[in-house]
């Protein structure tokens, strides 16, 4: 889906059906029939994802989970603030939802491609007309090399659970993962500790690897499996799963079917000029129109001038990280395929440029 020029965003959207092996607190290891659905909307300074997953364990089982997920960073290229919420809400057959809403600050440092980020957060949650708070301590750092994208977090919580027996809960969080967007092939790797100061045990683990190959352009074939921990403030208990599923997109992917060299997947150079402009250079040799929109354009499309085997933009562009995006004979907008794309978990249709 393309959204208007006007709304300053990408759209993502997906759908899964699937079937994994299910091991969950209070109920028996079974097969359970799954279906979910993600959309994220991409900005040059937000990002906005919700999601829902359904699954039916047993025949008189079904457990459901919703979220909603909102970001906003401060103006590139020196973006060092951010804004976080969410909002989830969890229910399971023969217990009643646990509602829970949270916001966090945090001071950032670097750019897109590698930085830090330490920050204060805060919520509620809501289970059965009984109420809980939450506070949190964050840290975050990332680095993207290429098709290679690598995080770690440190986090420390503080909660009042609703309903939870022993009062309140503490613990520290730390996690690392490693995420791989190649062609038509996605890998993703990340685990992490927990060290309990009260209300469970001292120290636990959870672990989560997914795969994804696009087989088709609107089609991938997905695995994952992990072990969660439980998340007292949301409601989710202790799961351990293998799944597979095949994911559906109306966004045009690379895929199997479609060779790097397509000319819908187009390689994005800069070179600057002097001290104002730079000289963008596209190599798409068979197409007929090009368009560009980015940050610097007001996410405006402008077209470009076909020169040689290639196309080019000559533009007056500030140094630093920019977001951008291309169209090739007015098919989807999608990211030049030798950039790192804004939101790799998203894969959406927008490319991360430093300009020197």
């Amino acid at each position: 889906m393309a959204p208007p020029a006007h709304l300053d965003a990408q759209v993502e959207s997906s759908v899964e059906l699937g079937a994994s092996r299910l091991r969950q607190a209070n109920v028996p290891t079974s097969n359970a029939l799954s279906g979910g659905a993600t959309l994220d909307v991409l900005g040059d300074r937000s990002q906005l994802r919700a999601s829902v997953l359904a699954s039916r364990q047993t025949e008189s089982r079904w457990t459901g989970q919703a979220a909603l997920f909102g970001s906003i960073t401060g103006n590139s290229p020196s973006s060092w603030w951010q804004l976080d919420a969410t909002a989830t809400d969890y229910a399971q057959t023969s217990s009643g939802p646990t509602t829970s809403f949270e916001a966090a600050a945090r001071a950032r440092a670097g750019s897109g491609l590698r930085g830090v980020a330490f920050g204060f957060g805060g919520g509620t949650s809501l289970t059965g007309g009984h109420s809980g708070g939450v506070q949190r301590a964050l840290g975050d750092g990332w680095w993207v090399l290429d098709r290679e994208r690598f995080v770690a977090s440190l986090g420390w919580t503080r909660a009042n659970p609703p309903l939870f027996l022993s009062g309140s809960i503490s613990y520290t969080d730390l996690s690392a993962g490693w995420r791989h967007e190649a062609g038509a092939l996605s890998l993703g790797l990340s685990a992490g500790l927990r060290f309990q100061s009260r209300g469970g045990p001292d120290t636990d683990s959870w672990q989560l690897f997914d795969a994804g190959v696009w087989f088709a352009p609107h089609a991938a074939f997905v695995v994952t499996a992990g072990r969660t921990l439980a998340d007292y403030v949301r409601g989710t208990p202790r799961t351990t799963w293998v799944a597979a599923a095949i994911r559906l997109s109306p966004n045009r992917h690379l895929s199997l079917v479609r060779p790097a060299t397509d000319r819908s997947l187009p390689r994005l150079t800069v070179a600057r000029i002097d001290a104002q402009r730079v000289d963008l250079e596209i190599s798409a040799p068979t197409a007929t129109r090009v368009e560009l929109m980015a940050d610097f354009t007001d996410w405006q499309p402008v077209p470009l001038e076909h020169a040689g085997n290639g196309w080019r933009l000559e533009r007056a562009i500030s140094s630093g990280l920019h977001h951008v995006s291309l169209r090739i004979d007015g098919g989807p907008w999608i990211a030049p395929s030798n950039l790192p794309r804004a939101d790799a978990n998203a894969e959406a249709g927008v490319g991360l440029l430093t300009v020197p």
